[in-house]
């Protein structure tokens, strides 16, 4: 019976020891942090801290250093902006250009009444030249598309391309040798202008290759003069306006909202020339008859424009 006494005794105290041990580990723990509705007033939001709260891990003496985190990605609606509108072309437009020309054709001197007649053969030769071509075109655009536009543009250009051939004569046989004999033949483009039309196609918005053809006009003055060298001279000189036709392409920029600039390649075709008769008062019954034929012109040229 004493044993039995004596060994409750042993587990009441070790029960003691042990509960007073638990509570001893518990008052070492840090008071727990008050919420939000206990305070006066609500403490700063933790997602705004530099770093998050301690955490207390039950059973350890105290708690692990803070772990220093990041402030949490804000998310916010992107504010939606309407995308601009795409360029358009519609207007009118001025502008200047310059660029270079190049020109041919074909120039005859027939001796009438007849070569075995006049004692020399017929001279043909062909007229070529080159140029500066400079001037002023303006016009109206019509964007009818997302990727098409269509016009309508005028211009005139000033130039000088002066195209010459010269040879002396060849003498029938039966004549003299005629020393000093010579014929020259010239044409000079004065200025061209044209009316056309235009159809493109846009590669980007700002970018358009473009198709051009219309009515075209030029006035080329023409000069045509054959001398024996001694008792036989004549002189023609015609200027006049001829008509023809422009076709072409280039492609155009719009470098800002009002701003173009362009390269252009067009193509020129003018009626025939003019067939005149050149008299010597010593010899009327042998004049000399120049003939032109029809020009081609091809025209290389850059310009700028402003629309309206």
């Amino acid at each position: 019976m004493q044993r039995f006494i004596f060994a409750l005794i042993t587990v009441v105290v070790l029960s003691l020891a042990y509960a007073s041990g638990a509570f001893a580990a518990d008052a070492n723990l840090p008071p727990p942090l008050p919420s939000c509705t206990q305070m006066g007033k609500a403490p700063p939001d933790c997602s705004q801290m530099g770093k998050a709260p301690p955490t207390f891990i039950p059973g350890m003496g105290k708690a692990p250093p803070p772990m220093p985190t990041k402030s949490p990605l804000l998310i916010t609606k992107a504010r939606l902006h309407p995308l601009p509108p795409p360029p358009d072309w519609t207007g009118f437009y001025l502008g200047g250009d310059a660029g270079g020309g190049w020109l041919k054709n074909t120039a005859t001197w027939n001796p009438l009444p007849s070569p075995g007649m006049f004692g020399a053969f017929p001279i043909t030769g062909s007229e070529r030249s080159s140029g500066f071509i400079g001037g002023a075109y303006g016009g109206y655009n019509w964007q009818f598309g997302p990727q098409w536009v269509a016009g309508v543009e005028g211009d005139w250009s000033w130039t000088k391309a002066p195209g010459t051939i010269s040879q002396p004569w060849a003498i029938e046989p039966g004549f003299g040798p005629g020393p000093g004999s010579l014929t020259t033949l010239s044409s000079n483009l004065d200025w061209i202008a044209s009316a056309r039309g235009r159809v493109g196609l846009l590669a980007t918005p700002t970018l358009l290759a473009y198709a051009t053809g219309g009515g075209a006009w030029a006035r080329i003055g023409y000069d045509g003069t054959a001398s024996n060298g001694a008792t036989y001279a004549v002189n023609a000189a015609p200027s006049v306006i001829q008509s023809g036709y422009a076709v072409g392409g280039g492609l155009e920029w719009m470098m800002t909202g009002n701003w173009f600039v362009r390269a252009e390649y067009l193509y020129y075709r003018f009626a025939k020339g003019p067939s005149v008769l050149g008299s010597s008062a010593l010899f009327p019954t042998f004049p000399s008859n120049f003939v032109w034929s029809s020009t081609d012109l091809n025209v290389v040229r850059g310009g700028v424009s402003y629309r309206f």
